[in-house]
């Protein structure tokens, strides 16, 4: 009989890679990985459907349970600033738009323009960048109004788990601080000003 196992699932930009092992020895008991595409639908435009990573993540879940059938608790870890727009009850309504994306380099050279950039620098410890989300929020906001009304989003990572935890997750990853300081002044209708 195999041992019970700790998983690790990781929702990366081109697959989602797993890992079980043994909590009491370290060894590994199962290792899967499951690919999904990256789409680019315009230049420095990179996207993917959420929904391909829950497919890939029950793929990989499936495949460790094959060397680990019972399973003491996941931990998921993810493309940090993946955006994934949902509405008001949870479902996507947009592919996500990746960490690489570089679609909103204007929205961050209006954020650092003028003292915005040490501004921001003072408030968050962190530049303008278009892989961060904020500024992604901003390029949707001016870019695809159909979607401003819409209010939740969740980074990638994040996403995987409440699909997996049964929409129950615990409190938004805290990193990106830019997204936190600048999230309250989209909700108000404001951009960061300089």
């Amino acid at each position: 009989m195999s041992p019970a196992a700790l998983v690790g699932i990781d929702i990366g930009t081109t697959s989602a890679k797993g890992i079980a092992i043994d909590p009491e020895s370290g060894d590994v008991l199962a290792t899967a990985e499951s690919g999904y595409p990256v789409s680019s639908p315009h230049a420095g435009w990179m996207e993917q459907p959420p929904e391909a990573w829950v497919t890939a993540a029950q793929e990989v879940l499936a495949g460790l349970r094959t060397g680990a059938p019972e399973i003491l608790g996941i931990g998921f870890s993810g493309q940090m600033h993946g955006l994934v727009c949902l509405d008001a009850v949870g479902t996507v309504i947009r592919p996500a738009i990746l960490w690489n994306d570089q679609r909103s380099a204007p929205q961050c050279a209006a954020l650092e323009a003028g003292t915005g950039r040490d501004r921001l620098l003072r408030l968050t410890g962190n530049r303008a960048l278009p892989g961060f989300t904020a500024p992604k929020l901003l390029w949707m906001r001016e870019n695809e109004p159909v979607f401003r009304d819409r209010n939740g989003l969740a980074a990638a990572a994040t996403y995987q788990a409440v699909i997996e935890a049964e929409r129950q997750p615990d409190h938004e990853i805290g990193a990106d601080v830019a997204d936190d300081v600048l999230r309250d002044r989209l909700r108000a209708g404001k951009y960061l000003r300089h």
